[in-house]
């Protein structure tokens, strides 16, 4: 009956083995002596063994589950080998959420997986040195990452299916109420925002970052919205935020610009692959960036502002008093003002 409970809880076989073989030789030694008190010895000593070993079997499925309640029998892996928690050896591996038991999660070269379920079951898998994040609040779950990429998905919605392979990052926020598959391979950074009824197959292949759905290349929103004229050329996005006056943006190239306007009339131009952040609470600002920099205002001064960038690196100015201010910065060291 022993061996039969030891097998049924999952127990390793060398607990089996030493059990068995004990009453076995015990058994054999006594019953050779034909001594009816040594037979009794015997009876007790298998008794006490039996007792311990059940003891043994229960403490050791407490601990298995002790911190975590993954289902073992769901198979989960660590570097390929089927494991108990808690185990050093698998803290790769971490899965909490109401429904934590509906989880299969296995990892192959030394990657991690961490998963949220309150939802539908998951199926997830890691080969190579990749990571797994994942919040399922909604339906079942694939996820396999392929390689040393980074897979973050938040899944509020119905069956997702989702493949990473690279080195890429990949994030996904779906909440489509039909059935979506993902499939990425390269290693740039990739955004995927899901919604709607009808079921959606997407892939995307290459180094580049990538967002589905595609951004609109200009937005403009505010009270003063009507009162902007943008101008792009070159594949470049822009934002505009108007409260204030009239304003003129340009972006030539693959840049943006970003840019809030609650003061006085405000022109912005740039050039290249850089961006722009402009925050404008003050007068007449004039911006120029050119190159692939980040440059970025914040203006309150209640003169008129000119700010002049080339270059690449990370230029931050700060304006503010009552006096006309005209500030030049070139080169690509990061540079702040002031």
């Amino acid at each position: 009956m022993i061996t039969k409970k030891i097998k049924e809880k999952n127990i390793k076989g060398e607990i089996i083995f030493t059990a068995v073989e004990f009453i076995l030789i015990t058994s054999f030694l006594l019953f050779c002596s034909g001594s009816k008190e040594k037979q009794d010895s015997m009876a007790l000593a298998t008794l006490v063994l039996k007792e311990t070993t059940q003891s043994q079997v229960e403490s050791e499925l407490t601990d298995s589950f002790n911190g975590d309640n993954t289902d073992l029998k769901r198979g989960n892996k660590c570097n390929g080998n089927k494991y108990k928690l808690p185990d050093p050896a698998c803290r790769h591996i971490t899965i909490t959420g109401i429904n934590a038991l509906d989880v299969k999660a296995k990892v192959r070269g030394g990657g991690f997986i961490k998963i949220v379920n309150n939802g539908g079951h998951i199926a997830s898998n890691v080969s190579g040195k990749g990571k797994i994040r994942l919040v399922n609040n909604g339906l079942s779950v694939t996820v396999r990452e392929n390689g040393n990429g980074i897979i973050n998905i938040v899944n509020n919605g119905n069956l997702l299916s989702a493949t990473n392979t690279g080195k890429g990052l990949m994030t996904i926020y779906n909440t489509a109420t039909a059935p979506v598959t993902i499939v990425n391979t390269g290693n740039g950074l990739v955004t995927v925002t899901t919604t709607g009824s009808i079921p959606l197959f997407i892939t995307h292949t290459g180094d580049e970052d990538f967002t589905y759905p595609p951004l609109p290349h200009i937005t403009i929103t505010g009270r003063n919205a009507l009162d902007v004229a943008p101008a792009l050329s070159g594949g470049g996005f822009i934002n505009v935020e108007n409260d204030g006056g009239f304003v003129a943006v340009t972006e030539t190239g693959t840049g943006r610009i970003h840019l809030v306007n609650h003061g006085a009339a405000l022109t912005a131009t740039a050039t290249g692959k850089g961006m722009m952040n402009i925050l404008n609470n003050g007068k007449v600002l004039t911006a120029t960036n050119t190159g692939n920099g980040v440059l970025t205002v914040n203006n309150t001064c209640t003169a008129a502002v000119i700010v002049t960038n080339t270059g690449n690196g990370r230029v931050t100015v700060t304006f503010s008093g009552s006096t006309p201010i005209t500030f030049t910065h070139t080169g690509d060291e990061d540079f702040a003002y002031p």
